[in-house]
């Protein structure tokens, strides 16, 4: 019998001082229709919904738009330095990125590819962290923006392709609580986010525990979109289990780092959580492999990556995976990353998944 993650999960009911502590985690949901009907778009578009909302939100709070970022005196203060810039300059004291900090310093957003259906389309937003979550006002009005100037250019019309906005609905996926902050009839409804903060890993746990408490013999990790997990510096064909959790592993903590979603993990809590991973042996990989292109302005020419896969990795989990304790941080970072994604390009929308449990009757 198999069963989608949230069909499994327990209700979950946050005590009050969960309730008091909410903000760290929120994707949006943005629904809108086109002007007119146009072409249909061509590749991977998660590429240019990050691209068309970066240049939106510069557009709004940058007075120079031809200045470098890591010059400018407003740089730490910046919101669109803090999302599509992102530094150690967030927390120069950090020790957890590459490079003497200036790349592999995860970004506290992800945005989707577009899904559309005649005139009507739809993408996700999602932000991470406390100052993430206090630029929604900017978020809003950078969405605003990017719907009147359009979503790339239609080569038989000649002109963009624009839409109007109807609703952006906030979802809260610690609590279940999900409220509209943008409709096209009454604006922008600012709600002020709670003072205080819980850690995000730890409140994943409550679901994570439904998880480890039916033990499932097969976890099934359906890959909605182009996937690409790395080790040693390259591409993995088949990810097992151990690849998934320790790029989990990583992410989250950098999140928890640079932009305070709770407690970094431990190097004995990574190490833990990646050996029990590494002893689910064999990967069942129904995919399908290709490249993705995307037009660089700035570079002015067209940039290949890859290879991803897309499709569907399942793993045989025996028994005594969930009797460890280390089992619970497995399925709350497994939770996490279907908010996160996984792998590369996670902020273009590549690595999003959902989970799909086997119980044995």
């Amino acid at each position: 019998m198999r069963q989608p993650l949230g069909l499994l999960a327990k209700p979950y009911k946050p005590r009050r001082r969960v309730e008091e502590r909410l903000g760290l985690l929120v994707r949006y949901e943005v629904k809108g229709v086109f002007k007119q009907s146009y072409s249909p778009f061509s590749g991977y578009t998660g590429f240019m919904v990050r691209g068309a909302l970066g240049y939106a939100l510069r557009r709004l709070v940058c007075s120079d738009l031809q200045a470098e970022c890591r010059s400018c005196p407003l740089l730490t203060k910046c919101f669109y330095a803090y999302f599509f810039e992102t530094s150690s300059a967030v927390k120069p004291d950090a020790e957890l990125a590459v490079k003497s900090g200036r790349s592999g310093v995860t970004k506290p957003y992800v945005v989707s590819p577009l899904s559309v259906k005649g005139r009507r389309v739809e993408f996700t937003v999602t932000l991470f962290g406390p100052r993430a979550l206090q630029a929604e006002p900017v978020l809003v009005s950078s969405l605003l923006s990017m719907s009147s100037r359009g979503l790339g250019m239609d080569p038989s019309l000649g002109d963009r392709r624009r839409f109007e906005i109807l609703e952006v609905a906030a979802y809260d996926p610690v609590s279940s609580k999900q409220r509209v902050a943008y409709t096209h009839r009454r604006g922008y409804v600012y709600e002020p986010s709670p003072a205080q903060r819980v850690d995000l890993l730890e409140a994943l746990k409550e679901k994570a525990r439904a998880i480890v408490e039916a033990k499932p013999s097969q976890l099934t990790l359906n890959l909605h979109t182009p996937t690409q997990i790395r080790a040693a510096g390259r591409p993995v064909e088949n990810p097992s289990l151990r690849h998934v959790v320790a790029n989990l592993a990583r992410k989250y903590s950098l999140l928890a780092h640079y932009h305070e979603v709770g407690r970094p993990l431990t190097a004995k809590e990574a190490k833990e959580a990646i050996e029990l991973a590494e002893k689910v042996q064999g990967v069942e990989a129904k995919v399908s492999r290709l490249r993705l292109r995307k037009h660089s302005l700035k570079e002015g020419r067209v940039k290949e990556f890859g290879p991803f896969i897309k499709g569907q990795l399942t793993y045989n989990t025996p028994p005594t995976l969930w009797k460890n304790s280390a089992s619970t941080l497995i399925a709350a970072l497994l939770i996490l990353g279907q908010y996160t994604g996984v792998g590369s390009l996670t902020t273009a929308g590549c690595g999003n998944y959902t989970i799909t449990l086997k119980l044995t009757p």
